[in-house]
């Protein structure tokens, strides 16, 4: 039996994806682990989805729309 190990590997995950509470609404977020940022997603209709980035020290997120 052939055992086949990944291209790319880590010995420390760099992003982890959790789901989060931001504002009272549950979403996908991505952790970075060393960048102190934090991006959230969520779908907004069948086309668009809202992409939240929160960097640590800024003041507010940074808002991008993603469209199909």
């Amino acid at each position: 039996m052939i055992i086949l190990k990944p291209i790319l590997k880590t010995k420390r995950a760099k992003v982890r994806i959790r789901m989060v509470n931001y504002r009272g609404k549950l979403i996908d977020t991505m952790v970075y682990d060393s960048k102190g940022k934090l991006d959230y997603f969520t779908k907004i209709d069948s086309n668009t989805m809202l992409w939240l980035m929160n960097m640590k020290g800024s003041k507010k997120p940074l808002l991008f729309y993603l469209r199909t």
